[in-house]
């Protein structure tokens, strides 16, 4: 439970960004998934709707791929 927490990254952001506002939450800028760190240099603030729109994307994008496949990235601008 307590690694789910992640009480003590939660405070490292909190003294690094702050209280974020509502609606918003902190984050990885890199995934995890996708072997970003588990420290405050990694993390950033986002919106819930775009980190949910995000996180389902990259979900999808990544469905059945087996571990250690690997994967570029292209960035698209908005529509």
């Amino acid at each position: 439970m307590a690694d789910w927490a992640m009480t003590n990254l939660q405070q490292e952001a909190l003294g690094s960004l702050g209280n974020v506002p509502e609606g918003h939450c902190y984050c990885f800028k890199i995934p995890a998934v996708l072997g970003g760190e588990y420290g405050v240099s990694n993390l950033g603030t986002i919106a819930l709707e775009e980190l949910i729109a995000v996180a389902g994307n990259l979900s999808f994008q990544m469905d059945g791929l087996p571990d250690g496949t690997p994967v570029q990235f292209v960035i698209k601008p908005a529509e």
